[in-house]
This record gives C-alpha cells, structure tokens and sequence, in this order.
C-alpha cells in the first residue's frame, strides 16, 4: 500500500474518532497539552544508497510526521509536510524532536501516529517502516490521558504499550525498509519538559527506559526526580590503592548537593534550587536504594546522594595511576574511559566523575593539577587531588590521616563543582576564559575554587561552595575607561577597591576623593607576555581586558545529548589549575583587596574612684578592599567597606573599692575577612590609671605628766595615695577624767571645730579638716589636755584619734586609726596643807597653771562656762552661798589647791573617825566623795554633807 495512502487513512480515522467523541457538546472543551518527543531514529535495514535511500544518496535524511488526536503536526500543516526538521546523512539520529498538541479533556484515550521518512532532493521521500504488524509502516498507540502512558487500546494497532518506548519495523514483503523509532509522551507540558532539566517528563514520572523493552532501566522516581523541579544527575566513582583512597568524603559531596539545592533557579512549581542526586553507591554504607536528603535551606526542593546501584565503585589503582582522556605514548597514564565504569543504560540521564591520583595536564609525573573535563559542556570529568609537588616532595592537596594527599573536604567539594561545572556549560570566566576576575564570585574562578566563594549578605550571596550568583558590574582594566575604584568589583554592597594601589580614585568618587579612573592588571592576567619573562614589556601586547561578570546558575546547559558522539564527545579543557596557580591568584586578589581593620580606642587616661569612664572605640577601614563578616567586640558589622567606620562608646563603673595606682586596661579588638575568606583584625588598648586617696595617720602624746599637768597630743596624718581626699575628719575621744578647752589648749593648732562633752564622761574633739591633695605630705594637729588632780600614780591614759576621709566622688574608705598613751605620775607631796580660808586670803597663789589643773579636776566653779577658771570665779566661790553647800564647796575648792600646789597628792593617805566611817583611804576619795555628796539635795542628806564637809576640812587643815 502506497505510504502516503496509508497516513491519509490513519488521518481520517483519528479525525472521525474526534468527531464522534466531541459531538457531544457543542459548547466550548476544555483541553490538555499533549506532546510527543521522538528521542530515536535509527535505520535496521541498510539506508545508505539503498532500502529507505535511494543509490547515490549517501547515507538517509530521516525527519517524522505525526498525527495527534488525528491532527497533523504541527496544526495547519498538510500530510504531506514533515513534522519535523530532517537530520541529513545520518542513519541514526537522537533529535528530540517534539510535537505538541492540544486535545480536549473528554479524550479519554488520545490516538498518535508516527511516520518516519528519508527526504530525497532527487526523487520523492521514502516511507520507513516502525509498525511491528505486518502489512503496517506507521506505528500507532493511545495515551492515557491521566496518566501520559501509552497502550493500544484497542488491540487493533501496534501493542506497543508503555513502558515499552521503541518500536521496529517487521520487515516483510509488503512493507517498507526497517526503522527503530524511540519517543516519549508528556501531557504536563507543550515542550515534553516541564522543568527544563533536559529530562523528559515521561522519564521522570515513570522512570527511563533505555533500550526501549518492556522494561525500566533507570528508575527516576526512586531517585528523586519531579518534573516540575530540575534534575541532575551524576555518579561517582574513585580510585583506591592499599593504604588510601580518592573517594571524597561525605562531607564534600553534601556541600555540592547542598549549593545546588540552594541554587537560586526558579522551578515549574514555584519552588527555587535544583535537585542533584548523586550515586555514590554504598561507600557510605547505605543499603541499595538508600539515599540521604539534603534539602534546600529553609526548605523546598532536595537533592540526594546514597546508593542507586551504580557509583561508588573502588576502582584498584595500579600504584599512584596517572589519569589522561586518551592513554597515548609521550606523557604515559590510564586512558579514563577504559576505567569509567558507568551502566550504558544511565548515558542519557548520568554525567560521571571519577575521583583519582594525578593526571597528566601538565607534567608526566608529580602534576598537581586539580581535574579536568571532557568538553564544555560535556559528560565525564575527573578529579585528581593525589601525589606530590614537583620535586619538593610536599602533598599537592590536604592529606589524610596517613598524610597521603587527597584534598580537604573543601578542596574535593570545589573541585567537583568547579569540573561539574564545566560539563553544565560554565568557563572560567562563566561565559570566557577570563579567569581570577574580581566580579565573578564563584567556584569555576580559580581564586574561589576550594569552596571559598565570597559571601556577601546584603546581596544575597551565600558564599562557599557556589555558582555566581549575579552579574557584577564589569571592570574595563585599560583606560580609557578605566576602573572606577569607587565601584569597586561590581557589587555595591563590597564598597570601594583600590586597584592600583594609589588611594581611592574614580568617576564616581564624591569630593574629597580624586575622580579619575585608574587602570590595572587586576586579574593577574599574564597571557600577552610574548617572550615568558613574567613581565609586560615594552612592545608586548597589553594584557588588560574588560572583565565581565557572569551569572551562572541560570544560565547551565542541560543539554549534554545534544552534542554528538556525547558520550565521549568533548574537547578536554584549558588551564584547569594545579596548587601554585591556584594559590598564585589567591595571593594576587588578597594583596588587591586586602582590608585593613583599625581600631583606636579613646577614652580617659586618669581616673578616680567612683567615676564612670566614657570609652569611644572607632573601626574604621583604611585598607584597599572591604572586610566581610566583620565583628567590633561581640558586636556584628557585617561588611565594612573601604572608608567606612562605625563608632561606639561603653561606660565602666570604677568601684570604690579600685586601690590607687591601680591601672584599668580596656582592650577593643575587631575581626573580619576578605573576600577570599583569610582573616584580618585589628586592636587597640587604652590604659586608664586609677588614682585613690590613701591617708595615714599617726598619734603621739606626752608619755608621763603629773595629774592636772598638760599632756600635749599630736596628731599626724597623710595622703600617700595619688588621689584627692575629701571630707577628711579627725576625730579623737578623751577618756573620762581627762579635760579640754580650747581656753587651756596651749598646742599649735589647729583647735578643734567642735568639743563635745559626752553623757559617760568622755569628750569627743572635732576637727573638719576638707580635703587633702594627693601627695599632700605630712600634716599635724597639735592639742593639750589635762588629766584630772584625782589620778593616781601609775594610771595609764590612751586614746585613739580616727580619720574618716571620702574622694570627690563621694567614695568612703574605711577609717584611719592611731592611739597613744600617757602615765600619771607624781611628785612628793611638801605634805603642809593649807586650809580654805588661807587659800582665800593668798590670791598670789592662784596662778594660771593653779587654776588650769582646778578646772580640769571639776568645772564647776567655772561659772562663765569658757573652760577656764578666773580668779572672780574663785572669789565668788569663796564668798556668801548656802550654808551646807557653800560650805562644802569652799572645803573641796581648798583641798584642790592644796592638790594643784602640790602640797597634798592624790594617793595622800588620810585616817579619822569620819574618814574612817566612810571607808575614804585617800585624799582621792574624800574628794570623790565630797563630789558625789554635791549631787544630792540637801534636805535629807545634812548628815552626809558636814561629814563631806568635816574630812576635807581635816585634810585641808592637815588633820587627817
């Protein structure tokens, strides 16, 4: 049957089909995408000038006609147009060709026909055969319209139901030449890939089925997959010897899985980051089909990494394997796909990583080189994070715990992601080769490779392990235009860079700052230097460029099978880098954008007890690049730009309790890092000396004196401390029986400010002294006071004078004490006591001194109250009164001038009947008792008074 015969008839069925299943309504139906992607077309037969192609036509052009819900495709087109583009010479052919349609919902099962055709330029085109019936080219199914699997429903067309996705001509006598035809159904979207991943629908969904059977042979779904999110897939394996592998650790792996999750790619759904799933196997001993989540932070689309059956493979490597991409003579290694160990049934879904010792790159041996990929974008790579430097013997990367080089975790996960990142399309520049660019911020940038990418908050760059993000401004290194430093790499928030070194100049500086631009080679870029002297020399090209920024997460190429020969297909790359590269660029970035944190801490150098000191730490940044993360004490800056500082001021209490001299130290310290995560800090301290009154005093006072005589006291005290005292206060109690007033002081001063006489007999002296500097020196106060005439001999008399003392600040210390002590002695008596009335009559007797040591026996003849006794008072005490006071009176006045005079002491015995009666033994206690007996009234006491009264008058007139 003519072929174009036989599309016309399968037309007009499907056409009726439609017209009877929609008769229904005449109203409006709602519809579903329906798409068909045609994966596979390879001739069976031999179509190369003969079968489907006609001789001397080389080899087929194969393109497709389809038929959905009975409509050609695409919609307007005639049955005779092809469907699809036709892939010319090719006898096998993975398109990809897709053809959308839209069916209405009540189309329950939706009827597609697929007609395969070799276009001739010379004659007319071939019909192919891709019907397993007999007597059928054209291969015809029914797809769920719930689901998006296809079955012959109807028992009548092809039986080729899902998961079968490839059918083959028969081949008898009455069809045309042999086609295997490969195809996929989505009803999720008009491109058959929802998400954009490059993996169809229908595969994830369902799973994929590589050679077309009954059968599926990569289970999507279990590993992850939804088509409405992005997918990657990548399986790993790794070389091992006897005492080390290359496998990466856990760790690493879970960063890279993490950065894609985190990836700010937004998906079908709404969702945003992309899921890599990552076949390690079971090398972290998870069982098959185990895999561990790493889902997106805060949330959303997860990728994976566990065991899906196929990576982890320990390959055994023969000594330290050197790895190349094709295993020729000259720089001798393993040719990687003669180890690559990847199921062919994974090439349309799996890119593959193989983690080894070395490879060749470079030098035949001791090549530090960190990897290498096969194509941009492409499929394999490898990482090779093994062996020794040169000949210096030192490990190319961080080493495990034999010392064995094999990469730190951030080293294997950036190198993953850096050649993972060649393989998804991405250069090192992103878009170009230009590499080490300030304003590219990511891991293909060698200057970021280990997962040090710049983290910059403010715009939403997490740093680490990371793709770039944004596109940063670009840097133009030659003038004109020139760099404006002012813009820094591109990123505004990172503030300011000084390029060249020279202070920051730019167009869009603002005054005070110059506003030309600069040039520099700021990517280190040496690739004009014609004769490889290091240097730019006169007659050389000039290596500067414009260096663009590049975004890359939205920009990675799914599409590896679109390149031919895919599995192997690819140039391997240019210039990935080894250790002195890698650390060459770190070292060039980290000298040009190297911050400074200064810190000047001001605040007072003196201080006194009680203040409350006021401290201002600045940070400021005078460097040639911003500091990220920056930390001022406890306090979170974040990123300091260059020229920008920040302020802040404390108070501390100074306790007064701080002993002078002390010294306060106030340390501010500060911390950040550049752009490539080294770290940088600053600090300043500031010393404050604490400056306290400290006071010392000291007592002396006359060490014997007869009683009524003056003792002279001196008081001395001092301010050795360096700070000011204030409100000092000396004050000192005079034990009973000891008298002062200022009328009798004959010391140098200075008088007290106040006397008080206390209820028990003691006198409390005052003075308020005010302030004393520090270092103020010695001062001294100097007193007399008497003791009383009534004192015995061998009597010790101590008092202890107290200073009590504060600062400005109000500051109490505690008190200064001192004491000192006098004894009592005594003179013999002359023993010829004179009576009142001779002392009555004898004035020139009553002299100053006489009369002082009266007043400090008893003051009570003191009438005018200004601590001394006068002769008026004498003689008013000597004059008319009452008859038993009076009396006694003048006989106890008497006895104390014999006492003052010396004629009679204290210890003086007397004897007599009234004398005895009273128990007196002593002039001392008739005197007492005379004194007591004063206290009572008279009426009632006549008896006590004239025996107070006849004892001192026996004394006075010395018989007693």
């Amino acid at each position: 049957m003519n072929g174009r015969l036989l599309g016309a008839i399968v037309g007009i069925l499907c056409l009726l089909t439609v017209s009877l299943v929609s008769a229904t309504s005449a109203q409006a139906i709602a519809t579903r995408t329906v798409t068909l992607t045609i994966t596979h077309v390879e001739c069976i037969d031999n179509c190369r000038n003969e079968g489907l192609e006609a001789a001397g036509e080389g080899p087929a052009d194969l393109y497709a006609k389809v038929w959905i819900n009975g409509q050609k495709q695409p919609p307007g087109s005639s049955d005779d147009d092809p469907s699809t583009p036709h892939e010319d010479d090719k006898s096998l052919v993975t398109p990809f060709w897709v053809l959308s349609a839209q069916v209405p919902d009540t189309v329950l099962n939706i009827p597609v026909g697929i007609q395969i055709w070799d276009h001739d330029s010379t004659s007319g085109d071939d019909l192919g055969d891709i019907s397993p019936r007999n007597g059928d080219n054209n291969l015809d199914f029914r797809v769920d319209h719930l689901t998006g699997k296809w079955i012959d429903h109807t028992g009548q067309e092809d039986k080729v139901s899902w998961p079968q996705s490839c059918s083959v001509g028969d081949g008898d006598d009455d069809d045309e030449p042999r086609v295997k035809v490969c195809f996929d159904v989505s009803i999720d979207s008009s491109n058959g890939d929802t998400d954009g991943d490059f993996l169809l629908d229908g595969w994830e969904r369902w799973g994929y089925n590589a050679d077309g059977d009954a059968t599926i042979d990569v289970d999507l779904p279990a590993m992850g997959a939804n088509f409405r999110r992005k997918d990657l897939y990548l399986e790993i394996d790794c070389l091992f010897g006897a005492n080390h592998d290359h496998c990466p650790v856990q760790g690493a792996v879970r960063a890279v899985v993490q950065s894609f999750a985190d990836a700010p790619v937004v998906n079908a759904d709404g969702s945003s980051g992309i899921q890599l799933h990552v076949d390690m196997g079971n090398f972290y001993g998870q069982a098959a089909g185990v895999a561990t989540n790493v889902p997106r932070t805060g949330g959303g689309p997860a990728g994976t990494f566990g065991n899906y059956g196929g990576g982890g493979d320990q390959i055994n490597e023969a000594g330290n394997q050197i790895i190349d991409w094709d295993g020729a003579a000259g720089r001798a290694g393993t040719d990687f796909f003669t180890l690559k160990n990847m199921n062919a049934a994974r090439d349309f879904v799996f890119r593959y990583a193989l983690f080894g010792h070395q490879t060749n790159y470079r030098a035949a041996i001791n090549d530090c080189t960190t990897g290498w990929a096969k194509g941009i974008p492409g499929v394999n790579f490898m990482v090779t994070l093994g062996g020794t430097r040169g000949t210096t013997g030192n490990q190319c990367w961080g080493a495990n715990a034999n010392g064995l080089s094999v990469g730190t975790q951030n080293e294997q996960a950036g190198t993953l992601m850096h050649e993972f990142g060649h393989t998804l399309g991405l250069h090192h520049g992103g878009q170009d080769e230009d590499n080490n660019k300030p304003n590219y911020l990511s891991v293909m940038n060698y200057t970021m490779q280990d997962c040090r990418v710049t983290a910059v908050a403010a715009a939403g760059l997490p740093g680490g392990c990371d793709f770039s993000r944004i596109v940063a401004g670009p840097l133009n290194e030659m003038l004109p235009p020139g760099l404006d430093e002012c813009q820094g790499n591109g990123i505004p928030a990172l503030g300011s860079v000084d390029w060249d070194g020279g202070g920051i100049s730019g167009a869009t500086c603002a005054p005070p700052l110059p506003t030309a631009n600069v040039s520099a080679n700021i990517n280190d870029d040496t690739t004009n230097d014609l004769n490889n002297d290091g240097d730019w020399d006169p007659g050389e090209p000039p290596r500067l460029s414009r260096l663009d920024g590049f975004e890359d997460w939205n920009r990675l190429d799914y599409g590896f099978r679109t390149r031919e020969n895919f599995r192997t297909a690819g140039t391997p790359t240019e210039n990935e880098p080894d250790w002195d590269i890698i650390q060459s660029a770190r070292t060039n970035l980290a000298t040009l954008v190297k911050p400074e944190l200064k810190v000047d801490l001001t605040g007072p150098a003196d201080a006194t007890p009680g203040d409350t000191l006021t401290y201002a730490t600045t940070l400021a940044n005078p460097g040639r690049g911003p500091s990220l993360q920056t930390r001022l004490g406890t306090e979170d800056l974040d990123t300091l730009v260059v020229g920008e500082s920040h302020t802040r001021t404390a108070t501390v209490e100074v306790p007064c309790d701080t002993a002078d001299g002390t010294v306060l130290t106030r340390e501010a310290s500060a911390g950040g890092e550049d752009m490539l995560g080294n770290r940088v800090t600053g600090e300043d301290s500031l010393s404050t000396t604490v400056h306290a009154p400290r006071l010392t005093a000291g007592k002396t006072a006359t060490a014997t004196v007869n009683a009524g005589e003056a003792i002279t006291y001196r008081i001395s005290y001092e301010n050795t401390g360096s700070g000011d005292a204030s409100g000092i206060v000396v004050t000192d109690v005079l034990p009973k029986n000891v008298y002062y007033s200022k009328a009798l002081d004959t010391g140098a001063g200075p008088k007290p400010s106040t006397v008080v006489r206390n209820p028990d007999g003691t006198t409390t002296l005052t003075w308020q002294i005010g302030a004393a500097a520090g270092g103020s020196g010695k001062k001294t106060i100097e007193y007399t006071a008497r003791p009383s005439l009534l004192f015995l001999p061998g009597a010790e008399i101590t008092n202890a004078a107290t200073l009590t003392f504060t600062n400005a600040n109000g500051c109490t210390y505690e008190p200064v004490k001192a004491s000192a002590t006098t004894e009592i002695t005594e003179v013999p008596a002359t023993g010829n006591p004179r009576s009142q009335g001779y002392w009555k009559t004898h004035q020139q007797e009553w002299t100053g001194e006489v009369l002082a040591r009266i007043q400090a026996t008893d003051q009570r003849f003191d009438t005018g109250g200004d601590g001394a006794l006068s002769a008026p008072e004498v003689t008013a005490v000597f004059g008319p009164g009452a008859p038993h006071v009076r009396i006694l009176r003048i006989q106890l006045l008497g006895t104390y001038f014999n006492l003052a005079t010396r004629k009679i002491n204290a210890s003086t015995a007397i004897s007599s009947e009234t004398a005895d009666r009273h128990n007196l033994r002593n002039v001392r206690d008739a005197a007492l008792f005379g004194i007591s007996t004063l206290t009572l009234p008279v009426n009632g006491n006549t008896a006590t008074y004239s025996d107070a009264t006849r004892v001192l008058d026996e004394i006075n007139n010395d018989e007693s």
